[in-house]
């Protein structure tokens, strides 16, 4: 098998069967009566009950006889279950699906106020229990408890199964029933795990539940008269519950254990005989790895299904060797699909007859190419029926077309392997970017110091959602250590701002992380942290300066001012350009002509404190002035770059806005595309790309496209010696796109990103001896007075903000290299507006945002040009280089793009009237409204100085003889498609919210 889509279809062969679960079990019976089908083994009493197909009839026959004639229950009724593992559980669970009534496990940790909320949601007609649970059970039910010696009393609605097991019993219950049972009868209830809220419970017919074990496919499992199963899963599970009836279903023997007790479990393996195990990953863990294990021990095994949890190759691998298996599986089902749908192996994956599974797009909803994540979606005629008395749950869980959505993100290989990346609503949205807390949680759990993690949201203003994690310890350690861990591994917006340290991980009864809860500790927690702030702070802002900042941060953090300290640093809290551009606003009444960009040089209290006090400070750091040095003192060999036709391109920054474009042109120009993505996994970094790429309304090919998952900031972008060395033999061209774009961070804090990273991408230039491209900014120009000269590290970029100084850096370091042989051409972008096709804009650059404001505040500038170039232009150009590499290429459009032509477009779509004004008026207008609190004012403004027309040379770009001029049909390309993504509406004027924007 060789897929091209995400697209499986399960095997047909075997038709499905119009019975029921009674009707079936019949006639297994009838083929093996003295067949022994169950064994219950209990590590706690020594307990050994063992049953033949016929001895368990009558003992079902039995305890039906007494739900008939001593509780008098009616068909279609339920029966509850509230048990630890033990064999009245399997009595009362087959008997309820073999007497016609509907089914139904409760948690044997449920507490009394959980099964108030749950037990009227099913109004059950009897709750099986044992004595010792009884105060749990809300008062008004009957309870036939399976150990009371008591009389029973139904007065008091009090039963005792052991008198229904010693009642003889002479007529076949369960035949009568299979008689005039119908196959779209209900036979169970079985609640979702619930690690979100309230369970859900999923209805199941008679005909759903027993398909899946009649038409699954037999041929590589033990032969059914020897094949053994052993169950030591909690037996209110919906895992339990299908893989014993599965067992009953094919006429097999199962044994099951009360509790999970790795030196028994290894004991019973032996003395049983067992063939088949399907647990958690977690249980042949701690098999395998037990004192008392041997291979001696389990060398009847021949298979095993992990499922319930994320399982890994390597742990498949060593349960296989150690174990001796012929097979190591892991499965994937969830409750509402009857239980397991789907197993692989390390090498390929296997869809159970009758299921189809596809993976879809999350904006199209479209399928995905293999490799692809996205949502899985399920089709079947054999799963839940629904959700009981929950339409809205039913309405969104189903499209329209009838696939279930399961809500888990996926990718599929092309061997049919299916990786699961995570939940869909999970999702954190943090300042405009998608965070997975599955990828954060993964981080911490790799930490060796971390027991256990969970992660959540909590709402933040000025973010949108806080991220905040809590883990359990093996030994201390410091948050300040969890974060720097996490740091190094996720990027910015990804690391939570709190990591608390808790001694017990709140869990569901499924054993899953509660988020509920944890989402209830994140609020306490915080109020705490902040308390214990205002407590102890040695060093409270000491001037009018200080002091008016940490009230407006105060206001728009949510921070009590009091735990505001003069080493408090604006970015560790969250801050972002528009708190950062109200506080700038707020210095200036000090200092009128305060930089925009100043925080990114002073991010804390004390150092604004200390800017105000003395406005002449040297803003530029002494890293900066020191990594000058370090270029210009620069040895090393020279290198022969060597001109070969290898096409194939390594790539940086492959998932943004620019970056799917170059992907684009690159593969038109026949070039396979090598992406590096700072991304945990493939399958999240095939996601970041093919939805830029879907946002971006743009077409790849994705068979021409290989990823890689790495970090520019480290050493060798942080790839193994065999992944360096294959990408450096495959590539003949590099184009170094990635960059860390914050107009309010410092030179500093991008340091490692944007300079080191160019660096540490230059060592592939240097292995591979290929030509290299960056990715610089007009930015750069405005430094050099417009030039394409580059920087001589004598004039230093004083007004320039950190990321403007991290290009200049990188642009003198190149210039360096060229000394010694390498082969480098560095393009200055400009302000990248829209495709000139189709339309598609990056609403979060300033250009869109400024119109914006323009038309919503009735103004238009007279006769005021922009440098505006389409990304798809821009993307050409780099293309037009690989064979003239420029010294320093500004990427200016022949024809600049006249802002007052689209105010006008813009305001007649709106209906506004406005006014044309020249734009030093306008400027200060705006500077006007700013200092009035207006939000996408303060926004805008660090990057307003970027918004005149500069005087700015481009001979490259016309010795090229390209346009990269924006035109009329290409401006109303670009406002057809923001009118179409509402980004002209208010929602989308807060200064923060993007229809599509960067990603890096």
């Amino acid at each position: 098998m060789s897929l091209t889509e995400s697209h499986l279809i399960g095997n047909i062969d075997i038709p499905l069967k119009e019975t029921t679960y009674p009707k079936h079990f019949l006639e297994i019976v009838e083929k093996n009566p003295n067949k022994e089908c169950l064994v219950f083994r209990s590590s706690r009493t020594g307990a050994n009950i063992r049953h033949t197909y016929s001895q368990l009839l009558n003992t079902l026959n039995c305890v039906i006889q007494g739900f008939k004639n001593e509780i008098h229950m009616e068909l279609h009724t339920v029966v509850a279950i509230y048990l630890p593992n033990c064999c009245e559980y399997i009595y009362s669970q087959l008997a309820a699906l073999c007497g016609g009534y509907i089914m139904m496990p409760l948690n044997p940790l449920y507490t009394k106020p959980q099964l108030e909320r749950l037990l009227p949601r099913v109004n059950p007609s009897v709750i099986i229990s044992l004595t010792a649970m009884k105060q749990n059970i809300p008062n008004g039910y009957n309870v036939c408890f399976i150990d009371s010696n008591l009389e029973e009393d139904p007065s008091n609605k009090i039963y005792s199964l052991k008198k229904f097991l010693s009642t003889p019993c002479e007529r076949n219950y369960i035949k009568e029933v299979s008689e005039i049972l119908k196959p779209n009868d209900i036979s169970f209830y079985g609640c979702t795990s619930g690690s979100t809220g309230e369970p859900k419970i999923c209805t199941y017919t008679h005909f759903a539940m027993i398909n899946p074990f009649i038409t699954i496919d037999h041929t590589t499992n033990t032969p059914v008269e020897r094949r053994r199963a052993l169950c030591f899963t909690p037996l209110f599970t919906t895992a339990a519950h299908f893989q014993i009836d599965a067992i009953f279903a094919a006429g097999a023997t199962v044994v099951v254990c009360d509790k999970f007790e790795p030196e028994s479990i290894l004991k019973f393996i032996q003395e049983e005989k067992i063939t088949n195990v399907n647990c958690a990953p977690s249980g042949i863990l701690a098999l395998i790895h037990h004192p008392s294990f041997s291979t001696e021990k389990v060398k009847t095994v021949e298979h095993v299904i992990m499922g319930g949890a994320v399982v890994s190759d390597a742990l498949m691998n060593e349960a296989q060797n150690k174990m001796g298996l012929l097979d190591c599986k892991s499965g994937y089902g969830m409750t509402e699909t009857c239980g397991v749908m789907y197993t692989m192996t390390t090498t390929v994956g296997q869809l159970q007859p009758h299921y189809e599974l596809r993976i879809v797009d999350h904006v199209t909803r479209k399928i995905t190419p293999v490799g692809v994540p996205g949502e899985i979606e399920v089709h079947t005629k054999i799963m839940m029926s629904g959700y009981l008395n929950n339409e809205k749950a039913n309405k969104e869980s189903y499209t329209e077309d009838g696939w279930f959505k399961t809500g888990d993100e996926g990718n599929l290989d092309k061997y049919g392997r299916l990786i699961i990346t995570g939940r869909v609503k999970d999702m954190i949205i943090r300042g405009g970017h998608n965070v997975f807390p599955s990828e954060i949680v993964d981080t911490l759990q790799t930490h060796p110091n971390v027991v256990l993690c969970g992660c959540v949201s909590v709402p933040d203003r000025a973010q949108g959602e806080l991220i905040v994690a809590f883990v359990t310890l093996k030994k201390e350690t410091k948050e300040s250590e969890l974060k720097e861990f996490c740091r190094q591994r996720l990027v910015s917006f990804a690391v939570p701002t709190h990591i608390f340290v808790i001694e017990k991980m709140p869990l569901n009864s499924f054993g899953k992380v509660y988020n509920p809860e944890l989402r209830k500790m994140a609020a306490e927690k915080i109020k705490m942290y902040w308390q214990n702030k205002c407590e102890n702070n040695p060093c409270p802002p000491s001037t009018e300066a200080g002091n008016a900042i940490a009230s407006l941060w105060s206001e728009w953090f949510e921070i009590p001012q009091k735990a505001i300290s003069k080493d408090m640093n604006f970015f560790d809290i969250g801050g972002d350009s528009l708190v950062g551009s109200q506080t700038v606003g707020l210095i200036r009444k000090f200092v009128s002509d305060a930089p925009f960009d100043l925080l990114t040089k002073c991010p804390t209290i004390g150092l604004l404190e200390e800017y105000v006090l003395n406005p002449k400070l040297d803003l530029i750091h002494p890293q900066f002035k020191k990594d000058i040095e370090d270029i210009q003192n620069l040895k090393m060999e020279p290198i022969q770059i060597e001109s070969n036709q290898k096409k194939v391109a390594f790539l940086t920054g492959s998932n943004g806005f620019l970056g799917v474009h170059l992907i684009q042109a690159l593969q038109k120009k026949g070039y396979h595309v090598i992406c590096l993505v700072r991304s945990l996994t493939i399958s999240d970094g095939w996601k970041r790309i093919t939805q830029s790429a879907t946002n971006s309304q743009i077409t790849l090919d994705l068979n021409k496209i290989e990823i890689i998952c790495g970090d520019v900031s480290l050493v060798k972008c942080g790839l193994k010696d065999d992944v360096f060395n294959s990408i450096v033999s495959k590539i003949g061209l590099i184009i170094h796109n990635a960059a860390f774009v914050n107009w309010n961070r410092s030179y500093v804090d991008m340091r490692g990103s944007n300079y080191i990273g160019t660096q540490n991408v230059i060592e592939f230039a240097t292995k591979a001896k290929v030509p290299f491209i960056y990715v610089s900014s007009i930015g750069v120009a405005a430094c050099v007075g417009g030039k394409e000269i580059i920087p001589d590290g004598t004039v230093l970029p004083f007004k320039a903000n950190g990321y403007i100084q991290t290009k200049w850096m990188n642009e003198l370091y190149l210039n360096k290299l060229r000394c010694f042989g390498y082969k480098i051409g560095v393009l200055r972008p400009a302000f990248i507006s829209g495709n000139s096709v189709s339309g598609c804009s990056n609403t979060d650059d300033f250009i869109w945002k400024l119109v914006r404001l323009l038309v919503n505040n009735g103004l238009s500038p007279n006769e005021q040009k922009m440098i505006l170039t389409p990304v798809d232009l821009v993307a050409n150009a780099f293309i037009e280089a690989v064979d003239n590499l420029p010294i320093a290429a500004n990427l200016i459009p022949l024809h600049l793009a006249d802002i007052s032509y689209v105010c006008d477009l813009v305001a007649k779509r709106m209906n506004k009237t406005i006014e044309h004004k020249p734009m030093n008026e306008i400027k200060e207008q705006l500077i006007s409204l700013a200092q009035s609190g207006n939000k996408e004012v303060l926004s805008l403004l660090p990057s307003m100085q970027m918004s005149g027309s500069l005087d700015i040379e481009y001979k490259w770009v016309k010795e090229q003889s390209l346009d990269l001029s924006e035109t009329q049909q290409s401006l109303d390309n670009s406002v057809t498609y923001l009118f179409n993504t509402g980004f002209f509406g208010e929602e989308f004027s807060d200064g923060k919210t993007q229809a599509f924007g960067r990603s890096h």
